[in-house]
């Protein structure tokens, strides 16, 4: 069976219905809405349309159901559709998947120069008091999905935790650097 590429927020969607179908498009939503990642979009305006698309290619089914008189869709994860999980987990990984991802805080420190030094104090300081907001954030959360059943559930903060302490790390060298200079 021939898999077709799947954009980062497919197979994101894809996983999640797969791991929680079978499921709504709003409790997708909400998990999308509650990562650490700036670059999901929760909306319902991408969700929707996206989960429309995977049932459209015979990705994912749907199936009416009822809570009380409440009616709401329910989808599931095909067999098509675990096929093209599969390959989008990997392996092979594109490049993009390992790369260095954008960084809106390294780029504004490329252009530090058009601020004066206490801007750009000030501005590291409440980078540096949000990143300890975001470790520990991950920490609690680490904690909370190892009381669950799922073993790679605490990978996910794991990696939060990490990637906040290696960009604290770094925001403290700048700091260290340009208060050599300033």
């Amino acid at each position: 069976m021939e898999t077709h590429a799947l954009s980062e927020l497919e197979g994101c969607t894809l996983g999640l219905i797969w791991e929680m179908g079978p499921c709504t498009i709003y409790s997708v939503r909400k998990v999308l809405e509650g990562s650490p990642n700036p670059y999901w979009s929760g909306s319902a305006g991408a969700v929707y349309p996206l989960v429309r698309r995977l049932a459209e290619q015979g990705l994912v089914t749907s199936q009416e159901a009822f809570r009380g008189k409440r009616r709401h869709v329910n989808y599931s994860i095909t067999e098509s559709g675990l096929v093209e999980l599969r390959a989008w987990i990997g392996p092979p990984v594109a490049d993009y998947v390992v790369a260095i991802p954008a960084d809106p805080m390294r780029t504004r420190v490329r252009f530090f120069g058009a601020l004066d030094p206490t801007t750009r104090s000030e501005l590291l300081e409440v980078a540096r008091e949000q990143c300890e907001r975001e470790i520990e954030i991950a920490i609690q959360k680490q904690d909370e999905a190892k009381l669950g059943q799922d073993p790679f559930e605490p990978l996910i903060p794991l990696g939060v935790g990490l990637m906040a302490r290696a960009r604290l790390t770094w925001i403290n060298e700048v700091r260290r650097l340009l208060d050599d200079t300033d």
